[in-house]
This record gives structure tokens, C-alpha cells and sequence, in this order.
């Protein structure tokens, strides 16, 4: 084992009330809580995709900085953080490696869900290192490479791991074991008991995949056989392809796109009759996903196949393809659409595959033409995806297109939302694809976030129980009329039967003058190495709460008009009830502020644990007494929480003859660095007007798009989404504009 000095940065939790509430009050009893540290060396708490994540407890979360803190080790990159809270305070520790002789550099490639181990790695920068996986409770670390044998940080990507740890998948260009051999990428299993490491990528004879393997799937979105996995963007972890247990990762072969699964992948090699056959349930064993059940061929020859994710427990996995895989397979006669497939672990030999997608048209020469899949239940029973098929009564044919390219989307036309479930298929909604990533309706399926440039998250969320589909649409899916402007919808089957509600519309009718988002902070620069992707929890498990954002007033005590973090919550749920002031007919719940609505700058979600109970949001409002500066911190809107030396005030400066004996001098301060953010200071008015002109070109852009939908000339109504985008694109370039500036001057505030 080695070991390497922690550091904390402790700040002071018992019962107390925040300094600062929304209008109202915050709902469920919550208490905001500053997470972040008091003193952080004159920089933000910083967030990005890749970067923030909660543990699902609550009880842990991360955030990056562009300046070390107090007391952290390893300032060879921007710091990253785990913030964890403990019985009597909250603490946040750094997670990269101090620097040793040979080893300058150091970067975080990932985290467990539970966020209470990490995988850093040190090294000489783009020249091989060492990947560690640090106890983030205790700092201990384990060495998981081999001594001598190094792989580069910038082609080492985590994959996910085991429940408990116990089994670690990573991916690496590096040779690390013997059958591995060539630069293309490998898969290896990690075991933590015995710290041996092998290869996933393997035949049954032990035959390595040469060609490369990715962990999950390849890049499908953008129809690219040669990338995939985690090093590309796709949140493998949140995919669950390596099983709770550990005892199945799911990996696709680069070029060919074949979909396999290794099973027990730390365990001995099973003995085998054919290909797949093997003998012994607990040893290693290899399969194909996207073999043909029994007595089916394709004529056209072997497909891709394409992984969008399988149950927790490894039991199930869902993917599409254009072959034809089962005897109802509908792909068409030359393979022209994907079909949505299941694959059951425990069904028999060439039994395990169920084609999820029959067309009720067979005339149909594409069948269903699958585009994606928004997600699934926990146990598989419930699979929400879009089809261009008529797959169920109130469908009509689809013509969604194209496909995501490196820097933006390249999708259009509409297509049809279902739910699959127990072997009948529902339709519930129709879809627009055409526009830019934060206009489409293909972000609610966007498994990768390598194909535009805002690094977008997928815009859909599924509850555990698969009751519960959280999706974003432009299309007005209900009577509200959204001018255009996308908007979140909450689709729910109750013991009733189904509802569909506007999460995110406006109560009081009017259009929205902004798109709603999950996740859209962005830091001004980010570290070159960046964690694995992992996917933000904004449907509660239960499905009873929603997380976003929006700048739009949703609520009276909303009079910033810059971006805040809401919360949606069904009737009967915490604090909602019909008689509430919160509630909403038309939303089907209760609207409230998680930020306080009263911030001149922007607010920003960071992640909530599985109940909702802890959200994280990044917020340069000063929420408690003791925080002072005007710098972006992470706090934590808690049920039932707070912390009671938060509230007291720091110390008075001294003052005359109270001075005397002090060595310090005194900082220098510039003209910034005194007074409340506002208008007032000619800094951040500049930095407010950015955030003015993009809220202009978001109204511009919706009313654009509204006289496109009501033209009756095709031609005018194109002329008239081009335009619509253009401002679109302004308004996002305008308001990354007005997040740096207002980083910028925090950091000189600071």
C-alpha cells in the first residue's frame, strides 16, 4: 500500500437557519448549507460537465478550482474536490497526488458513485505514469498499473467499477498485461483484493481483441465505428456497464461494432464447448450480444451494434441495430433501420435476445427506424426510445434524420416517443429534431457529449421504477403555447392511468423567453484531463421531484431575470399540496426557487443525491453569514439541514490599538473588490449587459421560431428557423460571454 499526505479544509453542523431564502422560504423544510470552503485563495468553486457529481447519499460532492485552496496538496493541475459531510462539519479534500521526483503531473480520471474512492494519476505529462485509486475518507492509496509499465493519462479513461470497489474497469492504449499487445485500446479488469489485473477484451480461448475494444458502446451518435467508450464522452458509469456486482462489463469491438459482454471478468477462464458455450457460471466467460438468436441470419451480414445501457445488476442490456437478430426483427430488407433489442443474461442459448420494436406496418421497408433511447427502469421493464415507425395506435410515420458530427447536430425532421413495457408499446408523444443541441429534441437521446461544443448532458431522465419519464421538447406537448422555446415535460403513469405536465412553463401563460436546461454551468477553462462522464441526477428516484433550470420567473420572488435553480414537485410529495401558494395547475405541482431568485448573477444546478434531499447548486450569493466574498461557491439546499457556526458572522477586523503587534500587512484592494455585485459596479454591469443582449436574442430566436411553425411556405418557414438558430447561437455565445466575465471579476473581487 502507499500513502500520501491528506489535506483538509474543515469550516464548521447543527441546527441553524440560512442567512438568505427565496421569497416564501425554501421548500421541504431544506437549509441551505455552504459546502465549498470559507477561505478558497481568492478563486471560484468551478463547475463542468465531467466535474460535478453528488454521491447518492448526498453526503459527498465534487467541483474543481483554477487556484489550489489552503491546505490542498498536488497544484500541478486545477485542483479538484471532494466535498464530504460529517457529523459536525463539512470538510473538502483535494484529490490530486502531490508531486514526486519523475512524476510532475498528476490528473482525476474518475469516481465511484459513491464518490468515496477516486483514480488519479501521476506521471510526466503525455508520457506514461501511474493510476492509483486513492481511499477518499483516509487519502490511502493503491497502486493499479504494474511498477515499470506506465500508460499515458490522456489515453486512460475510468469506465465505471464494482458497488463496493471491489472491481475496477479501466481503459488504456497502454500494453499492461502480457496478451496485450498493439496502441489500440484495451479493457482491464482491476481486482482490489488480489491487485491483479487482466484483460476484458479477451476471447473464450484467450485471444485478445487486436482490432480494440471500448467499454460500452462505440460512437454511434455520430455514426463513427473507430471511438467510443468513456474517453469519448459516453457516461459509462451512469450506462452501468460494469454490473454492481462486477461480474459483467459490456464492451464493444472497435471497426466491426460488436457488442460483447465478459462475465466474472477477474475470475479464471471457464471451459467451453463452441464459441459462447461455457461450462462454469462463476468463471470468465465471453459473449456476444448481438449474435442472432438460433436459427436466425442475416442475409446482409453482421451489423453494428449499438449499447445505450443495461439493469444495475447486469441481468439485462439494451441496444440497437440494423441487423436482423431475431425471426420478428424488422430492420428491412437491406438493414435500412435500427431495431431496439434486449438481451437477457439468464435466458437459454440462443434465446437471449428479444426484439422490442415490431412494426405494426410490415409493409414498411425501414420497420420501426429506432433514433434512440431516453432511458429504462431499474429492472428493465420499462424502455422509453424514439421511433420513426408506427409502432402503436395514435403513431404516425416519422421522418427524424441525420445524425451529431463533431461541434453540433445534424438532425431533422419529427418522430415518435414510446414506452415499452411488458411486451405492448405505448405512444405518448410526437418529437422535433430539427435545430441546434439546446433546440432539438435529439438531446433527450444523446448518449455522448464529444458531438457539440457546449458539452451538453442528454436532456431526458428516467425514475427507478420506470413510472416516471422526465423529457425535453419544442413541440408544445400541452396546452401551454411555448412560442417554440423547448420545454420540460413530465410523463407519468399512475394507478389513473398516464398524465403529461409542463415542468418547466410558465404559470401565468405568457411564452418562455429562455430554454430551460439540467446542467449549464461552464467554466472559463477546465483542467486538459478530465474526469469520466457521468450523468446528473434531475428526476428524483421516486419521481416525485424535479431539478432545473431556467431564467425565466416561474414564481413571483423571482425578479433577477438571470438563470436560477427550481425545483418541481408532484402534489402530496414534501411541502406541495393543492392549496399551497407553489402549486400550479397547469405544471400538476408545486414550482419553487432552490436559488433565491434575488441574485444578480446567474445560478447554477450541481447535482442531487437519488431522494432529492440534497441539491447542489454553484452560486456567488453569499447564503449564510459566514460566507463574505463574492466568489462562486457550492451549497447544498438540505432537508432538515444546517449548520450552526454557518450563521455566525466571522470576527470583526481590529481596529487602533486592538492592531498593534500585528505582522501582517494589510492586502491591497482594488476598486472592484468593495461594495455588492450589481449594476452599480462598472465591472459587473458589464458583465449583466452580456446576459441582457443573450435573454434579447433567446426572445428573438423564440419568436422567430413561432412565425416558422405557423408559415405556410416551406421555403419561408426554412429562412425563418435559419434565422432563429443564428440568434440562438448568439444568445448562447452572448451568455458564456457574461459567465466568464463575471468569473473573471470574481477572481479579481477576490
Amino acid at each position: 500500500m502507499l500513502f500520501a499526505g491528506l489535506a483538509w479544509c474543515v469550516f464548521g453542523v447543527g441546527p441553524a437557519r440560512a442567512a438568505t431564502a427565496p421569497v416564501g422560504g425554501l421548500p421541504d423544510g431544506r437549509v441551505y448549507e455552504q459546502a465549498s470552503p470559507v477561505d478558497k485563495n481568492g478563486g471560484n468553486a468551478a463547475g463542468q460537465v465531467g466535474f460535478v457529481a453528488a454521491a447518492s447519499d448526498g453526503e459527498r460532492a465534487t467541483f474543481f478550482s483554477n487556484s489550489p485552496f489552503p491546505g490542498s496538496v498536488g497544484g500541478q493541475e486545477w485542483s479538484t474536490y471532494v466535498m464530504s459531510r460529517g457529523a459536525s462539519s463539512w470538510a473538502a479534500a483535494g484529490l490530486l497526488l502531490p508531486a514526486v521526483a519523475g512524476e510532475p503531473s498528476a490528473a482525476v480520471i474518475g469516481w465511484g458513485s459513491s464518490l468515496a474512492r477516486s483514480y488519479v494519476w501521476r506521471g510526466e505529462a503525455f508520457r506514461a505514469g501511474t493510476l492509483f485509486r486513492r481511499d477518499d475518507e483516509t487519502g490511502e492509496l493503491t497502486r493499479i498499473t504494474p511498477e515499470g509499465i506506465g500508460t499515458v493519462a490522456s489515453k486512460t479513461s475510468l469506465v465505471g467499477e464494482s458497488a463496493g470497489g471491489e472491481t475496477v474497469v479501466f481503459e488504456s492504449t497502454a500494453s499492461l498485461v502480457g496478451a496485450a499487445t498493439g496502441n489500440k485500446s484495451k479493457l482491464y479488469a482491476w481486482d482490489a483484493a488480489t491487485g491483479e489485473l487482466g484483460l476484458v477484451g479477451v476471447s473464450n480461448s484467450g485471444a485478445a481483441f487486436t482490432k480494440g475494444v471500448f467499454g460500452g458502446p462505440y460512437e454511434w451518435f455520430s455514426a463513427t465505428l473507430t471511438k467510443g467508450g468513456s474517453a469519448n464522452g459516453y457516461p459509462t458509469e451512469s450506462q452501468h456497464v460494469v454490473s454492481a456486482d462486477g461480474s459483467s462489463v459490456f464492451f464493444t469491438e472497435e471497426a466491426s461494432g460488436a457488442l460483447y459482454v465478459r462475465q466474472n471478468p477477474t475470475s479464471p477462464q471457464s471451459s467451453y464447448s463452441g464459441e459462447e458455450d461455457c461450462a462454469e457460471p462463476a468463471a470468465a466467460c465471453t459473449r456476444r450480444l448481438s449474435q442472432p438468436n438460433t436459427g436466425v441470419t442475416d442475409p446482409n451480414g453482421q451489423k453494428p451494434a449499438a449499447f445505450v445501457g443495461a439493469t444495475p445488476d447486469g441481468s439485462a442490456a439494451f441496444f440497437t441495430s440494423p441487423g436482423r437478430l431475431t425471426a420478428d426483427a424488422t430492420t428491412g430488407p437491406g438493414d435500412e433501420g435500427n431495431d431496439l433489442y434486449m438481451y437477457e443474461a439468464g435466458a437459454p442459448e440462443g434465446e437471449r435476445l428479444t426484439d422490442l420494436t415490431p412494426d405494426i406496418e410490415p409493409a414498411d421497408p425501414a420497420g420501426a427506424e429506432v433514433r434512440g433511447v431516453l432511458g429504462f427502469s431499474g429492472d428493465g421493464s420499462y424502455v422509453y426510445f424514439a421511433a420513426n415507425g408506427v409502432l402503436a395506435q395514435g403513431a404516425t410515420k416519422g421522418d427524424c434524420a441525420g445524425q451529431a458530427f463533431s461541434g453540433g447536430f445534424g438532425f431533422t425532421g419529427e418522430c415518435n416517443l414510446y414506452l415499452w413495457h411488458e411486451g405492448s408499446i405505448d405512444y405518448i408523444a410526437r418529437l422535433d429534431t430539427a435545430g441546434l443541441v439546446f433546440e432539438s429534441d435529439a438531446a433527450d437521446w444523446q448518449p455522448t457529449l464529444n458531438t457539440q461544443p457546449q458539452k451538453n448532458e442528454p436532456t431526458a431522465r428516467v425514475s427507478a421504477d420506470g413510472s416516471t419519464l422526465l423529457f425535453r421538447s419544442q413541440l408544445d406537448q400541452t396546452a401551454y403555447a411555448s412560442g417554440g422555446v423547448p420545454e420540460f415535460y413530465r410523463y407519468h403513469l399512475g394507478d389513473g392511468g398516464s398524465s403529461l405536465t409542463c415542468v418547466s412553463c410558465r404559470p401565468d401563460g405568457t411564452p418562455s423567453s429562455s430554454v430551460p436546461d439540467l446542467f449549464s454551468i461552464r467554466a472559463f477553462a477546465v483542467p486538459t484531463i478530465r474526469p469520466s462522464v457521468t450523468i446528473t441526477r434531475n428526476l428524483s428516484a421516486d419521481g416525485s421531484r424535479v431539478f432545473f433550470e431556467t431564467a425565466d420567473p416561474l414564481v413571483p420572488g423571482d425578479t433577477n431575470g438571470v438563470l436560477d435553480v427550481y425545483e418541481w414537485e408532484e402534489q402530496g410529495k414534501g411541502t406541495c399540496t393543492e392549496g399551497d401558494d407553489a402549486y400550479s395547475a397547469q405544471a400538476g405541482g408545486c414550482l419553487y426557487l432552490i436559488s433565491t431568485g434575488t441574485s444578480p448573477d446567474p445560478s447554477y444546478l450541481g447535482d442531487a443525491d437519488e431522494g432529492g434531499s440534497n441539491v447542489f447548486l454553484f452560486t456567488s450569493q453569499q447564503l449564510v453569514a459566514q460566507d463574505r466574498d463574492q466568489l462562486v461557491d457550492v451549497y447544498d439546499a438540505r432537508v432538515d439541514g444546517g449548520i450552526a457556526s454557518q450563521g455566525e458572522s466571522p470576527p470583526a477586523p481590529c481596529a487602533g490599538e486592538a492592531c498593534a503587534g500585528s505582522s501582517r500587512p494589510s492586502a491591497p484592494q482594488t476598486p472592484s473588490s468593495t461594495g455588492t455585485a450589481g449594476k452599480g459596479n462598472s465591472a459587473t454591469g458589464q458583465c449583466v449587459a452580456f446576459g441582457d443582449r443573450a435573454r434579447q436574442q433567446q426572445r428573438r430566436a423564440a419568436k422567430l421560431r413561432g412565425r416558422a411553425k405557423k408559415s405556410g411556405s416551406p421555403r419561408r418557414a426554412a429562412s425563418l428557423r435559419k434565422k432563429a438558430g443564428a440568434a440562438s447561437r448568439s444568445a448562447r455565445r452572448l451568455s458564456d460571454q457574461g459567465t466568464n466575465c463575471r468569473n473573471t471579476n470574481a477572481g479579481v473581487q477576490g
